[in-house]
């Protein structure tokens, strides 16, 4: 089995993004111009999304779709496993599986805090706010309530947390800009031992990302939204089945449709409003996700230096804030070895382009 997501120059597919763009400067490609050449494509089927219709709203119910899709994954997979954020996203998916009888085999979550013993402080908590108020107490929570015998799990070893995605095989398996986010470098380990198990994972991607220009509504995907670890083969995308856009096409519809309503809010320019609207829209207000520190842009898309793009996510600031304030200094030898020290034709890999679209479709 392949991944999900893979990157067109030419006529050839790579699973490394870092790849296809040494391909593409060998070529003579200028680095400005990379987004220009390079495609981000799912199931490599560059015209998967063009040859869809996204102006025709899905008639079918938008949870009956959801419903279909958990059937359709447990029928499909031995061994089914939800990586649980504690976001809307994975806790509307579990709230799927669990009202309709649906067996998980595993839900779990993904820690990695290297500052166990020594009781943060809200403005030093290591962006580990989400996983200790949110999952896994909604977990506790669900198996009291459910009686069930899903196997709950925390993956708690802190040693990934320095290494995870940043070894000797970055370039084999990255897929784009990788953020150094402490939960993030742990869960590609989970990960990794999964595989060798035959074990696929549900995360919450894709979300529907909707803009407004040109007088209409349009959606619009890229590889930075929710696809940190789509360069697996066991990861699997929720809300996107198989070669079928229809569900993203449905939710896409309905968080358009609760804007016209309600009031546009941009994605960019306001977050925490739009995520509002498309939890509402498209998930459940299962409990106050919004008082968590990271409900605000999870990315500053105002960073301009390169060098430091790595480090704009809002967790990965609190992380290395903690990180300094406790004088742990593990992640700087790895930081220089795998970001700021490798090159691809001579060209730092922190200069590449960070995010490579997906598609843009108009919805009307």
């Amino acid at each position: 089995m392949e991944p999900i997501l893979s990157y067109q120059y030419k006529d050839k597919h790579y699973h490394s993004k870092y790849d296809c763009c040494q391909e593409a400067l060998r070529d003579g490609v200028p680095l400005t111009q990379l987004t220009s050449h390079i495609k981000a494509v799912l199931f490599k089927k560059p015209k998967l999304f063009s040859d869809y219709d996204f102006k025709t709203e899905p008639k079918q119910d938008w949870y009956e779709m959801c419903v279909e899709r958990a059937h359709e994954l447990r029928q499909k997979h031995k061994y089914l496993a939800l990586a649980f954020s504690g976001g809307s996203d994975s806790a509307f998916i579990l709230d799927i599986f669990l009202k309709n009888n649906i067996p998980l085999d595993e839900v779990y979550t993904v820690l990695g805090n290297p500052f166990k013993d020594k009781n943060l402080p809200l403005h030093l908590d290591g962006g580990f706010w989400e996983v200790y108020n949110h999952a896994i107490p909604h977990m506790q929570d669900v198996q009291k309530q459910y009686n069930i015998k899903t196997k709950f799990t925390v993956h708690d070893n802190y040693e990934d947390v320095f290494t995870g995605h940043f070894n000797s095989s970055l370039f084999d398996n990255a897929h784009h800009g990788i953020l150094y986010t402490p939960t993030g470098n742990a869960h590609y380990s989970v990960i990794q031992r999964y595989k060798a198990q035959d074990r696929f994972i549900i995360n919450g991607a894709f979300e529907p990302n909707i803009g407004y220009g040109r007088g209409k509504y349009f959606m619009e995907l890229w590889d930075t939204d929710n696809t940190s670890q789509l360069c697996h083969w066991n990861y699997i995308p929720f809300f996107l089945p198989d070669n079928n856009l229809k569900m993203h096409s449905k939710q896409c519809h309905l968080v358009m449709k609760h804007l016209k309503t309600y009031g546009y809010v941009d994605r960019k320019n306001n977050f925490p409003d739009y995520h509002k609207a498309q939890i509402l829209s498209t998930r459940k207000w299962l409990y106050n996700f919004s008082e968590s520190p990271y409900f605000a842009p999870n990315w500053n898309y105002k960073e301009k230096d390169p060098k430091a793009s790595l480090f704009a996510n809002l967790k990965v600031k609190s992380f290395l804030k903690a990180l300094n304030h406790f004088g742990i200094d593990d992640y700087k030898k790895t930081l220089n070895d795998f970001w700021f020290e490798p090159k691809v034709n001579n060209i730092n890999i922190f200069r590449l382009p960070h995010g490579f679209q997906i598609a843009k479709q108009y919805l009307e």
